[in-house]
């Protein structure tokens, strides 16, 4: 952010008074650019583009070195534990802080063409481009309540990109929508209405496994989870189009 008077932001001079900043997620979408360009005049045509803005309206609340240093990928075991700890004591509530991981890079990654995606996901897509590009993954927890199984969902790079895309998503997409779903049902104390099916039971078939065997067992599943509900217990199951 720092800057000079004779820089310029698509050529129109700062001055002074003024800085050059990135927008990446907008709060008031409508509100006009102080200082608007040949290309945007409010914040929402702004997203992900170099703007000036008064230095009066530009409040840094970290250093540049700490934001440059971008998730943490080594979280603190022990005051997790400490939280875990405590949450036995009650009905444990749904985690809401997501777990960074970073896994070896396979394959080359599809790059983004922002002018195709909305601008209520380019924020996403900005953070997916930067911050996840060497296949930096996301732990979404997920609590056995909800599907039966203690376990976290990873979300990595092509899991956004097909998302932000609209192209058919995966099932670990599915399932942190899922998460979603739970947590708003438990905000408003209806999570012992809802009960959700797991999209890995009704995931396509995996090669070479013998087709016949794969859809009973998982049907064998779905009929016991169905049959030891409780009376007046209602299922969620998720049917992605094309995956089935």
């Amino acid at each position: 952010m720092d800057c000079v008077p004779t820089d310029t932001v698509h050529e129109i001079p700062l001055g002074e008074e003024n800085v050059r900043v990135t927008i990446i997620v907008p709060k008031l979408k409508r509100v006009l650019l102080p200082i608007p360009t040949n290309e945007a005049t409010c914040i929402e045509e702004a997203v992900g583009e170099f703007v000036g803005l008064p230095k009066r309206l530009v409040v840094v609340q970290i250093s540049l070195s700490q934001a440059s240093q971008g998730p943490s990928h080594a979280p603190d075991r022990e005051a997790e534990g400490s939280k875990r700890t405590k949450k036995r004591a009650g009905k444990k509530k749904i985690q809401s802080q997501p777990e960074v991981q970073q896994q070896s890079v396979q394959h080359e990654l599809p790059s983004f063409d922002f002018s195709e995606i909305p601008f209520e996901l380019r924020p996403l897509a900005y953070y997916t481009q930067s911050k996840m590009c060497d296949n930096t993954q996301i732990a979404c927890p997920i609590q056995q309540s909800v599907i039966g199984d203690d376990m976290p969902i990873y979300i990595g790079f092509e899991d956004v990109y097909h998302f932000v895309r609209f192209k058919e998503i995966s099932a670990n997409s599915i399932m942190v929508y899922i998460r979603y779903l739970a947590d708003c049902c438990a905000r408003v104390g209806m999570d012992q209405r809802f009960e959700f099916i797991s999209p890995v039971l009704v995931s396509p078939v995996q090669q070479n496994v013998d087709r016949e065997t794969y859809v009973r067992e998982r049907a064998d599943i779905i009929l016991w989870i169905l049959r030891n509900a409780p009376k007046g217990k209602l299922f969620l199951m998720p049917y992605n189009s094309g995956q089935h």
